[in-house]
């Protein structure tokens, strides 16, 4: 039986820290939605400080999210050219 396994042998930088800041943003919306609830639930006088978060927290994930995916395409990047990369099967 023949295998198919393809190696991912490079990774596109900018194109990894897109969609992993895309998918970090939206993470960091439904934590801002958390926030906010549990902030209402406690009725916090400091309301405006909380929308202000909820606000920022979106973007800061997004933000990091994009970095972090750099960082971790051009480490792949180098230890997949020294060592090999992922092996991926496709039906």
């Amino acid at each position: 039986m023949k295998s198919n396994l393809v190696e991912i042998k490079k990774v596109e930088v900018l194109s990894l820290a897109k969609i992993q800041g895309i998918v970090m943003f939206f993470i960091g919306i439904i934590f801002s939605i958390i926030v906010l609830l549990m902030e209402l639930e406690l009725a916090n006088p400091f309301i405006l400080t909380v929308l202000g978060i909820v606000i920022i927290l979106p973007f800061f994930y997004g933000i990091l999210g994009f970095l972090a995916g750099m960082v971790f395409a051009f480490l792949y990047n180098i230890i997949a050219k020294s060592f090999g990369g992922i092996k991926v099967q496709f039906s």
